[in-house]
């Protein structure tokens, strides 16, 4: 048999972000159903696997076998973008789709929260991987506002009152 060629994929659409994974789905087309498909994660330059993982070969396999996909053992807080590649029955290739639009993963939740206290004021601090943060002081709703680093004063506060901040 010969078979025509694939039309260049369409672009595949990402969604679902968390700390280490985004959803990947293959844009509709025009090719027919047996044309085959490989997902490739652009920034880091490697492909999918039909489970998600992270793999340096192609996979390909139909729109319909893929579905949605989880790519998995991504970075937290970091962009990522996809392509698509088709090829046909006689496994010829395509050029490559467009690339998705760039989406984050999620940054991790902020860890090794600590405070240091003198007379009218706590130090708070704490360590992640996010690019802005936000602490409360719940008593009095006293905020931080999204700033870049990985501390702030709270001051005026009162001595011998306890204080919770988040």
């Amino acid at each position: 048999s010969v078979y025509t060629l694939a039309n260049t994929p369409a672009q595949p659409a990402v969604g679902t972000s968390t700390v280490s994974s985004l959803t990947v789905t293959l844009g509709s087309d025009s090719n027919s159903t047996s044309t085959e498909y490989a997902i490739y994660n652009a920034t880091a330059g490697t492909y999918l696997n039909s489970a998600g993982a992270v793999t340096s070969t192609a996979v390909y396999q139909t729109s319909s076998a893929w579905g949605s996909v989880v790519s998995t053992d991504l970075t937290g807080n970091t962009v990522y973008q996809y392509k698509v590649i088709a090829r046909n029955g006689d496994l010829v290739t395509t050029t490559f789709s467009a690339s998705s639009t760039a989406i984050y993963t999620l940054a991790s939740a902020p860890s090794s929260v600590s405070g240091s206290v003198s007379a009218s004021q706590v130090t708070l601090s704490w360590s992640g991987n996010g690019t802005n943060y936000y602490a409360t002081r719940s008593d009095n709703g006293a905020a931080s506002g999204w700033i870049s680093s990985t501390s702030h004063v709270f001051s005026g506060l009162s001595c011998g009152t306890a204080y919770t901040f988040t």
